[in-house]
């Protein structure tokens, strides 16, 4: 738990524009903590290495890769691990980076089907595809493997 804490807080020190200014490190510290208690060791060991974790989803059983940011930090695996699709739901407000990841969390776990209507959903772009104007080009197709 302490590594991914210290992983976490690292991160928000290199790059403090993903941390809303109006938040305290107290705040953050207090946010990375309830995130990792609930969190299952599997995750929070990957979390520790990666700064992701993966959660299935509560109906359709499928597996989501959640990552440490907070647009389109959410990636639809296929049955190889492969992204389908990055997805972008959080809650509304400023809260503190691990508030929102363990709401996207948990919403996957518990209100699957909600948080897909609702999502912006943007497709990867397969090698050999020309991307459209609508279709951003993304890479790498694996992500944090």
């Amino acid at each position: 738990m302490i590594g991914a804490l210290r992983t976490l807080w690292r991160g928000l020190q290199r790059h403090p524009e993903t941390a809303p200014a109006v938040l305290t490190a107290a705040a953050q510290a207090r946010s990375l903590r309830l995130l990792v208690q609930n969190l299952s060791n599997t995750q929070r060991r990957e979390f520790a290495r990666r700064s992701c974790f993966e959660v299935t989803g509560g109906v359709t059983g499928k597996r989501y890769r959640i990552g440490a940011s907070h647009m389109y930090n959410v990636a639809l695996l296929d049955e190889g691990g492969d992204c389908e699709y990055l997805l972008c739901f959080a809650p509304t407000g400023e809260l503190p980076l691990a508030d929102v990841l363990l709401a996207q969390k948990l919403t996957l776990e518990l209100y699957e089907s909600e948080a897909l209507k609702v999502a912006n959903k943007c497709p990867l772009v397969r090698v050999g595809w020309e991307p459209t104007p609508w279709q951003p080009q993304l890479a790498p197709r694996r992500l944090h493997r």
